[in-house]
């Protein structure tokens, strides 16, 4: 395989469009592009075919954008216009530019910014056979592809767990089953407590949770910075098996009680003055039911509304956070439901453990890819052509704009097709995306996923754990 170096604004005529301010924006329409990808929707577009966009103002600066067609870029982000795809594939030199990076050519520390000068500095190394450009290219996408579906899976693994919640147990902010209610200092073992005060450092002994690693199921313990903390002073901030913790006090309205259950390791661990403990008498609450609570929009209800807010942050004290009342079912169902919690997770660390593998596995073949050491003669790019491999918004279907007709109403026609193509049967999204696609319907991936997301709520759907095909699945209510 033979490479050339060329300069990036010597094939490409990179270019900010008129500005689009967000009050022209529409819910639906043509897909604008601005600083942070898709931004709205518009009712023109600027450019036809699909285009390389860089973010070239606002700390995003530098991020590469492949859009779609028919969209429109605003001044926010830099278009390559003008590229001669018979020589260069834009798919290739999206990853080209990705591996490479666009620090260097970032100005102002003010305000970040990418100008044509600093472009004019973006050299290359590219193929010289247009072939071998496709061919690094799909290699390349049908791995971000794979990334994508599993990062979907993991997804529907966590919604899967809060419809099993309200399923069980109803919605917690309305309390739809009529459940004993009672305030949750009730509940505790002990009285909410929080941390120590003494710093983290780095070559302390025993690991200090902070903010930082709480919000996934299991406490993020690899994060984990250090203390040496009196051994008199170790009991009152020691954790135990199925502690909650919690983000008491932040920044940010969004991570206020963000959460974590601990999980014994067999060793001290700790937590820090920005945390809140809360142990439950597990007669009366399962932890796994609790964290669950949290995630669900009704138990987020409960918890803001007993929260605080200062000028500088959002908080909540163990005064407050003891008063929340909370809808208790029988400890049995908990329990029931904990057993659950703990299959779900198990199946969503394989499939995080699979994530991992396959982004390590795009490192590195990305790394050979652009040295020239990947055998290319066996990949087919004979379908390349007609393949609606579109990196943001992907739609499925063929090109919505000739002769095809777009989904109007997307959820009577999603529902048709589900009930035609499935009945009774379960499906994945997968199934669901090549039902549409076989119709010749255009519906973007975004459309899907919100009408799942809403025939769940409407309770039209179900998600379903397969135990055939060990992911989770939808099906129709009966």
């Amino acid at each position: 395989m033979n490479w050339i170096e060329v300069n990036l604004t010597d094939i490409a005529k990179p270019k900010q469009w008129k500005n689009l301010p967000s009050k022209f924006l529409k819910e639906d329409g043509y897909p604008v592009y601005g600083a942070n990808g898709v931004i709205g929707f518009y009712s023109n577009f600027n450019h036809k075919n699909p285009t390389l966009a860089i973010t070239c103002r606002g700390a995003t600066s530098g991020n590469i954008h492949l859009t779609t067609p028919y969209s429109y870029i605003n001044s926010n982000a830099m278009a390559l216009d003008d590229i001669n795809e018979t020589k260069y594939n834009l798919k290739f030199l999206y990853y080209a530019l990705l591996t490479r990076g666009l620090k260097d050519v970032i100005t102002g520390s003010a305000q970040p910014q990418i100008t044509r000068t600093g472009l004019s500095r973006v050299k290359l190394m590219v193929p010289d056979n247009l072939d071998d450009q496709k061919r690094i290219a799909k290699i390349l996408f049908d791995c971000e592809s794979l990334i994508q579906k599993r990062k979907e899976s993991i997804e529907l693994v966590d919604e899967f767990l809060k419809s099993t919640f309200l399923e069980m147990f109803g919605d917690p902010g309305q309390n739809t089953l009529n459940l004993p209610v009672e305030k949750l200092n009730s509940t505790f073992s002990e009285k909410p407590s929080l941390g120590t005060t003494i710093p983290a450092i780095d070559d302390g002994v025993i690991p200090v949770v902070r903010v930082g690693e709480l919000g996934s199921r299991n406490v993020n313990i690899n994060k984990c910075k250090f203390s040496n903390i009196p051994e008199e002073k170790i009991e009152k901030s020691q954790l135990k098996h199925g502690d909650i913790l919690l983000a008491r006090a932040i920044g940010s309205e969004s991570h206020l009680g963000k959460a974590s259950i601990y999980f014994d390791l067999g060793h001290t661990v700790v937590f820090d003055s920005h945390v809140m403990r809360l142990r439950f008498n597990p007669t009366k609450i399962n932890y796994e039911f609790f964290y669950t609570f949290l995630k669900t929009s009704g138990g987020r209800k409960r918890f803001m509304g007993q929260a605080g807010k200062t000028s500088i942050q959002f908080n909540i004290n163990s005064k407050q956070i003891s008063n929340i009342q909370i809808p208790i079912p029988p400890i049995s169902q908990q329990n029931a439901f904990g057993k659950k919690a703990e299959e779900i997770a198990k199946l969503r660390n394989h499939l995080q453990l699979s994530l991992r593998e396959i982004v390590n596995l795009y490192g590195s073949i990305s790394q050979k890819a652009f040295k020239g050491d990947l055998d290319l003669s066996k990949v087919d790019i004979s379908l390349l052509e007609t393949e609606e491999t579109k990196l943001e918004m992907e739609a499925i279907g063929k090109e919505k704009w000739v002769d095809k007709h777009e989904v109007q109403d997307t959820k009577v026609n999603l529902d048709e097709i589900i009930k035609n193509d499935f009945g009774s049967n379960l499906f994945s999204v997968i199934n669901l995306e090549e039902a549409i696609s076989n119709r010749a319907l255009y519906v973007e991936k975004s459309q899907v996923k919100s009408f799942l997301k809403k025939a769940m709520d409407e309770n039209i759907i179900e998600q379903v754990y397969s135990g055939d095909t060990k992911q989770v699945m939808f099906k129709l209510k009966k």
